[in-house]
């Protein structure tokens, strides 16, 4: 499965924990678009298997 998400950044610099909001996101959207799902992968504690890659573009000047 591949996920693109367009965004417009304030800098030219990606911010260390960009995973983690990204994570965030993905975690919202789930939660409001399958609840069951979003319970199946994140109630509990299990290890979970998501990887996620960020390569940035080039940026517009």
């Amino acid at each position: 499965m591949r996920l693109k998400i367009n965004c417009e950044l304030s800098s030219n610099k990606i911010p260390a924990d960009y995973r983690r909001k990204v994570v965030s996101v993905m975690k919202a959207g789930l939660s409001k678009s399958n609840e069951a799902k979003y319970k199946e992968m994140y109630s509990g504690n299990k290890q979970k298997k998501l990887h996620i890659l960020c390569i940035p573009s080039k940026a517009k000047v």
